[in-house]
């Protein structure tokens, strides 16, 4: 009897960092914030966001040259509920319609670690993988078919 795997996409499969700190400014941007900080300044701040919408609470503290933890970006989020919505919304917005017009750079920027390529494929071999993501499962599979990794689709897990 095979054994399961389960695995995170963000993160363990996919190295998500960039493009979500690529879609984090767009959104920021589009929500009529012109002191948008770089992609890079937002990508290093990663680890303080669990949520979409604590989006908001990291790109306000870093727009306006605030301490960044945990805690202030939630207490942002408290604060300014409707806006952290609107931060959301816009951020899955322009990645959608980013995949919509550039599928091909999606995928790079949501490309997967490149030592997980052999190893999922050689776990697979053996094991049923299955992917749990809180991104969308048609996304997951356009970046598991660039990368050549087989997954069944059914064992995506998805938001």
């Amino acid at each position: 009897m095979p054994k399961m795997i389960a695995l995170d996409f963000d993160g363990v499969i996919a190295d998500s960092a960039g493009g979500w700190a690529f879609f984090c400014r767009k959104a920021w941007k589009k929500l009529g914030n012109e002191d948008a900080p770089s992609v890079n300044t937002i990508k290093k701040h990663r680890p303080y966001i669990s949520t979409a919408k604590d989006n908001y609470g990291l790109l306000f503290l870093l727009s306006k040259n605030l301490k960044v933890s945990r805690r202030a970006v939630k207490e942002i989020v408290e604060q300014h509920p409707e806006e952290a919505k609107k931060m959301a919304d816009a951020f899955f917005d322009e990645k959608e319609a980013f995949i919509k017009t550039n599928k091909e750079k999606f995928c790079r920027l949501y490309g997967p670690f490149k030592f997980i390529i052999p190893l999922v494929r050689k776990l697979s071999q053996e094991h049923d993988i299955y992917i749990v993501t809180s991104n969308k499962k048609s996304q997951v599979i356009d970046v598991l078919r660039r990368s050549k990794i087989k997954i069944r689709h059914e064992n995506i897990l998805d938001s």
